[in-house]
């Protein structure tokens, strides 16, 4: 069982059904302003993550790219995730036959920032989903 690919189905399909588009895999060649990506950042650090004990944390991390002269933008885009999956407990993993299920997610960190540079404003906000092996 791989609790990171588990959590990856997880999120892409909420955010599907919830009707926000994000990318997670690859950035298209041509951005419409303002968009999503998302990862999974323990599935790049530890991509055979199982269970090691009875609780593990999985983080996913959002980044928001939005390019006005104000961030409002990017701010709705966050208060849409944020409705989604901050301190949301009927949330469930797509497959519930492996002895596991989630019992919460909540979010752990958030910046804004404007990046002088590149002239667009930058989101991040991560989120941790605890998943619990049944006993």
């Amino acid at each position: 069982m791989i609790l990171a690919k588990e959590i990856y189905k997880l999120v892409r399909n909420y955010l599907v059904a919830g009707g926000i588009d994000a990318y997670s895999d690859k950035i298209p060649d041509v951005m419409v302003y303002p968009f999503i990506m998302w990862e999974v950042l323990d599935g790049e650090q530890a991509p055979d993550t199982a269970f090691g004990v009875d609780l593990e944390t999985i983080t996913v991390r959002f980044n928001f790219f939005g390019n006005l002269i104000n961030p409002s933008d990017v701010m709705a885009l966050m208060n849409g995730i944020e409705e989604l999956f901050n301190t949301t407990t009927d949330l469930e993993l797509v497959d519930t036959t492996g002895g596991k299920h989630l019992i919460c997610n909540q979010k752990v960190g958030e910046t804004l920032r404007y990046l002088e540079e590149n002239y667009y404003w930058q989101g991040i906000q991560d989120y941790t989903f605890k998943v619990q092996r049944d006993l």
